[in-house]
């Protein structure tokens, strides 16, 4: 690429090392702070060179026939900050200093005058490097590595996120990594690890969430003293972790979704928002007595946007060596409180009425990805203690649907969901209370209908264990999810109607005249169709 600026001033230093036949050392100690000074100008090559490749990659990956609008503003600053963070790793400086060097030697071994070296030169030098650091980064964020939506947000590419949702629904992420974030919270599996100071809960995939203080990210060696006692105060609330906490975990990214425009905006919520949508309404006032919201309930509250500030977690693994040899591990935190309005106390302190937080900027990125579903407020409303049962499976069954899954599930299954096993004594009473829940589900609309697979319940509790339950979504909801699917990508379509069918991979292969192996490159997106399989994958889906 041509458009790479002149340096005159790292050509100048270099030119007055070499004019005093100075050496390697020297060179490379006189262009580090030659460099350094230049860092804007770097920068600024890298976020252009961001732009024009991802631009590239999604020009290619875009659906034929999708409309858009390019918000250019958006576009610069991500793409910049994308460049700040390349620029601002501690080996991407040396790294330069080392190539300018090795190169500007090579020059001089060829023959070339010293006054060869010019501004344009080492510009041309520089923009080498910058376009193999950019390689590396933006391949990283081309599909079918990250979703089409990712590299939309980016690009500043302007999505309708207004759509229209079933009433009494909300919009909540879909990875795996963070079902699993809202069933350690609910049932508190944070324990002891050898090792970390920390409350530490296993995720799916592997990955790890800790209770750990924003204060920590800033001073990472604290004395002992002070380490213990910020543990300290993370096992208390590691003992106040519960159902709550996931609630509002939700009801954060659900209102961040309605609100952001992009995932580097912050947005203001209040106090009183999120106890509406927990279901809580605030007691009238009249007769001396004044309105609002409980004490209690509000303070419940603030603990658990105290927990849910305080979680820091693994996002995801990304392959830096092909072949898995080398990963690395992203973490972030999911949300950071920065400001805060409330009635200021006697001790200093406010009672937070209003506050604006955003995400970390790595969570972000998966917040935006574009991989949600549709969670029932009724989720949020369920008592956390009465209606314990129904709170965890109407989030279950909310996730497992929007995450393309079928209706049928294990007995034993949904136990393991709820965090209760069979009592031993009774095992009756736990059949019952399932029951139940699932028969709330249904009258509060959360699900269509249940029934046991065959024709009547199994007796004996060994067989009802091992017996089927078939969980129908409500109408609404299917409606939503056949709209989205067929405004979505071959693969998401290909992979959804395969799986509202009830077929496996392999037999949906066959039917197609592939090998699985080949049928699970389609619905993940590595390969693409050739016209004539491409043209049969059409014709099955129109048959649906």
């Amino acid at each position: 690429m041509t458009d790479s600026p002149a340096f005159p001033a790292v050509a100048e230093a270099a030119k007055q090392v070499l004019a005093r036949a100075g050496g390697a050392e020297q060179l490379l100690a006189c262009l580090e702070p030659a460099l350094a000074a230049e860092r804007d100008k770097i920068v600024a090559l890298l976020a252009r060179r961001i732009r024009v490749r991802l631009g590239d990659a999604y020009a290619a990956a875009r659906p034929v026939g999708r409309k858009q609008s390019i918000d250019d503003a958006k576009a610069r600053d991500n793409c910049r900050a994308l460049a700040d963070d390349i620029a601002g790793d501690e080996n991407f400086l040396p790294r330069l200093v080392k190539w300018l060097s090795v190169n500007v030697a090579f020059w001089l071994w060829k023959g070339e005058a010293v006054d060869s070296i010019d501004a344009g030169s080492v510009g041309s030098l520089i923009g080498v490097y910058v376009e193999s650091q950019v390689e590396v980064v933006t391949d990283l964020l081309t599909p079918p590595k990250v979703p089409l939506s990712r590299l939309e947000d980016i690009l500043g590419v302007l999505r309708h996120r207004g759509e229209a949702i079933p009433p009494g629904t909300m919009l909540a992420l879909s990875a795996p990594s963070f079902q699993s974030l809202r069933d350690a919270l609910c049932k508190n599996s944070f324990v002891r690890t050898e090792g970390a100071p920390w409350p530490t809960a296993r995720l799916h995939g592997g990955g790890i969430a800790q209770l750990r203080p924003p204060a920590f990210d800033d001073l990472p060696w604290l004395p002992r003293e002070g380490l213990d006692r910020w543990a300290d105060a993370m096992w208390r609330q590691q003992s106040e972790l519960s159902d709550r906490d996931a609630d509002v975990l939700d009801a954060l990214c659900s209102l961040y979704l309605a609100k952001a425009q992009g995932p580097n905006d912050a947005v203001t919520a209040d106090v009183a928002q999120l106890l509406n949508l927990r279901g809580l309404r605030p007691k009238k006032g009249g007769g001396g007595r004044r309105g609002g919201f409980e004490a209690e309930q509000k303070n419940e509250m603030l603990a658990s946007l105290n927990h849910i500030q305080n979680l820091w977690i693994d996002v995801a693994e990304i392959e830096v060596m092909p072949g898995g040899r080398d990963t690395k591990t992203l973490q972030s935190r999911p949300f950071l409180i920065t400001d805060r309005v409330g009635a200021k106390r006697d001790d200093g302190d406010i009672d937070m009425e209003r506050f604006v937080f955003r995400p970390g900027r790595v969570f972000a990125a998966f917040l935006f990805s574009g991989a949600h579903h549709l969670l029932f407020r009724k989720a949020l409303e369920y008592d956390p203690y009465r209606r314990r049962w129904e709170k965890r499976l109407a989030r279950y069954f909310s996730w497992h649907w929007g995450d393309g899954g079928g209706h049928a599930h294990g007995v034993a299954a949904l136990l393991d969901v709820v965090g209760k096993p069979v009592d031993p004594l009774y095992p009756t009473k736990t059949r019952a209370r399932l029951e139940k829940a699932l028969t709330t589900l249904t009258a509060d609309h959360v699900v269509a209908g249940w029934r046991y697979a065959g024709e009547a319940r199994p007796a004996g509790v060994a067989a009802w264990l091992g017996a089927t339950i078939f969980v129908d979504a409500p109408e609404a909801l299917r409606a939503y999810y056949a709209g989205k699917h067929a405004d979505d990508d071959l693969p998401g379509r290909l992979r959804h109607a395969r799986r509202a069918g009830g077929l496996t991979q392999a037999e949906l292969a066959r039917s197609l005249g592939i090998a699985q192996s080949h049928l699970s490159k389609l619905e993940t997106g590595r390969v693409a169709p050739a016209a004539d399989l491409r043209a049969a994958i059409e014709d099955w889906l129109a048959a649906r």
